[in-house]
């Protein structure tokens, strides 16, 4: 024997919330574009996408911080996994060694796992060819240390010598 039931009753007694929705739909649009087109700043996707959003939207909708960190968190879930050791650094994906854009370049410039010598460091240069010959050219460089922020793994440094 089969038992039939009608639907369910729902407790609520109000109608559905058409910003909420709203925002849920925009939330999710946010994040289908952010995967979608890596190489745009967040701050740059939520300009463009939420100037045609009606207020009442977004006033549903997360602070602009939270909508940056949501971005982030999607493109995050298709990157690998950080290296725990230099053993685990094998082959740098082919996506990491080109830039993004209308033209991409050739962006690891060289990867001293490939010269032939064995040792215990590795040297990994990342620039494109258009900006060393911008260097070249130049007099006068000027540098920005972020260090703190470097992968425990490796070492940024200055070198400043003469010939």
């Amino acid at each position: 024997m089969i038992l039939l039931r009608g639907p369910k009753e729902s407790k609520h007694a109000h109608p559905p919330n058409q910003e909420e929705a709203g925002a849920v739909t925009v939330k999710a649009n946010l994040k289908k574009v952010a995967t979608e087109h890596p190489q745009v700043p967040p701050a740059q996707i939520l300009r463009t996408h939420l100037s045609h959003v009606p207020s009442e939207i977004l006033v549903e909708l997360p602070e602009g911080e939270n909508l940056k960190k949501a971005i982030r968190r999607v493109r995050r879930k298709d990157l690998p996994p950080n290296p725990k050791s230099l053993q685990d650094l094998e082959e740098i994906p082919e996506r990491f060694q080109k830039t993004t854009g209308e033209a991409p370049e050739q962006f690891l410039l060289f990867d001293s796992k490939y010269d032939g010598e064995e040792d215990e460091g590795r040297v990994i240069l990342f620039g494109t060819k258009q900006n060393l010959e911008i260097l070249a050219r130049s007099q006068i460089w000027f540098l920005n240390g972020t260090f703190k922020v470097s992968h425990h793994l490796y070492s940024s440094f200055y070198y400043y010598g003469q010939n």
